[in-house]
């Protein structure tokens, strides 16, 4: 009866999986079918031109379509891929198809992996024909898309592939002579430990099977799963009769999510993993470091009392990121070399909206019921092209952190952690905020610790692009006509051409970097 029950459960179970993916191809089919009683006509117009303007024209109606698609995959999927199709048949129209697909990945989970390779063939494309300084903005951008696909390939347990497309990224950063060539030499030569140290655990296995009080032998590979391979959760497996009391206490612990550790606990197991960094070789010390700043990072967080404890974790996270800036590992980059506008900033004349102080760590907002927004204008104007990195804390809350950023004859507001924490990106582009445009990503920022923000502004003629990272990753590249951007009504009490900064939230802004781009930036405030 019991073998019964079984074939019956499974014919049920196969039953739904057959309806399911039944019904998932019926929906395709009413998809196209609506596509194609809708824009066929269209798509059929501008085929018929040797023109790709009009292709590209259509391509950036049907993406702007399917971004009101959410609820709608089917539908969704149909728009992006002949959004990708016309899009991509010509250069100028490789951002709209990279964007297409993107969207397409972020909103159907099973299409993710068949658009990120679009998107990155695409970009290499893009690559391979840009010249000048267009090289160098494409190579960013590549490397970028490349290195998502490292990381995914490492949380698929496939180091050796990770390491062969770690290895495309850096041969880009070495044609542009890019800041993150020392990063990802470093990633390489992890992931090249991590292989060497898998093959080495292998006969070690074997061994401490038919000797399991071996406990040398045990140690050893305990060592070799968690510092060559940075992997805890295998060291675990061979804990059990290990001699070393360290490694007794904290692996266990260690193979547990970040998330899940108490605060004093991540104290000490953010002490221990400096303690592993300190002996490892040096492919494997960022790894260990990164995993030390993790800890540390939930602990401060998470352990609000202003005690010895508190200020304990804060030292050593602060050494930690020193030790990972030196080792050239931090996702942040190297801090900006240029003009600090923070500094500039006079709290009794420059304050735009809310309560704003001076004080030893930096200029600081403090919102509350009765004043809940913060806006400050930095009284200097950028000019057409520059960067600029700003460093900031969120104290509590789930509130915005803006910076305001002129861009030609027009500006934009750069919102990290905004819609109670659900996106961040730009706006507002084309009269639309972050969720609509889909301009950004989703996610929110922790409190109480440091983001590095970067930003790349460029102008030529009517046309922008702007790059945006947070703590080195980037979130933002677009490109498009500067007059698709505007601010919120809020923000248009910040000094117009200038930069800005705002909160709803209490913030500590640290510093806000500018390196001009071009001659034509300059002081809001003449002698300052």
């Amino acid at each position: 009866m019991q073998v019964v029950g079984v074939a019956v459960a499974l014919l049920v179970l196969g039953g739904a999986a057959w309806a399911a993916e039944t019904e998932s191809a019926e929906e395709a089919a009413k998809a196209a079918a609506a596509f194609e009683e809708l824009y066929g006509a269209d798509v059929k117009r501008v085929r018929a031109t040797r023109d790709a303007k009009d292709d590209l024209e259509l391509a950036v109606r049907l993406l702007d379509a399917a971004k009101s698609m959410a609820n709608q995959p089917a539908m969704l999927t149909v728009l992006c891929e002949k959004a990708y199709e016309l899009a991509s048949a010509a250069p100028d129209g490789y951002a709209t198809a990279i964007e297409a697909m993107e969207l397409e990945a972020a909103k159907v989970p099973a299409k993710a992996a068949a658009c990120g390779d679009k998107a990155l063939a695409l970009r290499q494309k893009r690559f391979d024909a840009a010249k000048g300084d267009e090289k160098a903005k494409a190579g960013d951008d590549l490397i970028d898309a490349i290195t998502r696909v490292v990381d995914a390939k490492v949380t698929a347990g496939a180091p050796a592939e990770a390491l062969e497309t770690c290895k495309r990224a850096l041969a880009v950063a070495y044609v542009t002579g890019s800041p993150r060539k020392d990063e990802l030499e470093l990633r390489v030569k992890a992931l090249a430990e991590v292989i060497k140290a898998a093959r080495e655990a292998e006969p070690l296995k074997r061994q401490l099977q038919a000797d399991p009080q071996n406990a040398v032998m045990r140690e050893k590979l305990v060592r070799l799963c968690l510092v060559e391979m940075d992997n805890p959760a295998e060291a675990a497996k061979f804990v059990e009769g290990v001699k070393d009391a360290g490694l007794a206490k904290f692996v266990p612990a260690a193979a547990k999510p970040v998330q899940d550790a108490p605060d004093l606990a991540c104290l000490d197991l953010g002490a221990w993993y400096g303690e592993l960094a300190g002996a490892a070789a040096p492919a494997c010390k960022a790894a260990m470091l990164m995993r030390a700043r993790a800890y540390l990072r939930r602990f401060v967080e998470l352990h609000t009392a202003d005690d010895l404890d508190r200020a304990k974790g804060a030292l050593a996270l602060k050494k930690v990121g020193e030790e990972l800036d030196r080792l050239g590992a931090n996702p942040a980059g190297k801090p900006l070399a240029g003009i600090d506008v923070l500094r500039l900033a006079d709290p009794a004349a420059d304050v735009a909206r809310g309560v704003w102080q001076r004080q030893p760590e930096g200029l600081v907002c403090t919102t509350s019921t009765a004043q809940p927004i913060g806006l400050m204008t930095l009284p200097y104007l950028p000019g057409t092209n520059y960067e600029l990195q700003g460093t900031f804390l969120r104290t509590s809350g789930e509130g915005t952190v803006a910076f305001i950023l002129p861009v030609g004859p027009s500006r934009i507001m750069l919102d990290i952690s905004t819609a109670d924490g659900k996106a961040s990106g730009l706006q507002m582009i084309n009269g639309k905020r972050i969720l609509e445009s889909g301009i950004g990503v989703t996610g929110g920022i922790e409190n109480n610790r440091d983001y590095v923000v970067g930003v790349k502004v460029a102008v030529k003629g009517n046309q922008a692009n702007i790059v945006v990272t947070l703590d080195g990753k980037t979130i933002v590249n677009w490109q498009g006509p500067t007059t698709a951007l505007t601010v919120p009504d809020d923000c248009q009490r910040v000094a117009k051409g200038c930069l800005g900064i705002g909160a709803w939230a209490p913030v500590v802004f640290k510093s806000v970097k500018l390196k001009p781009l071009s001659n034509d930036s300059r002081p809001a405030r003449p002698g300052k």
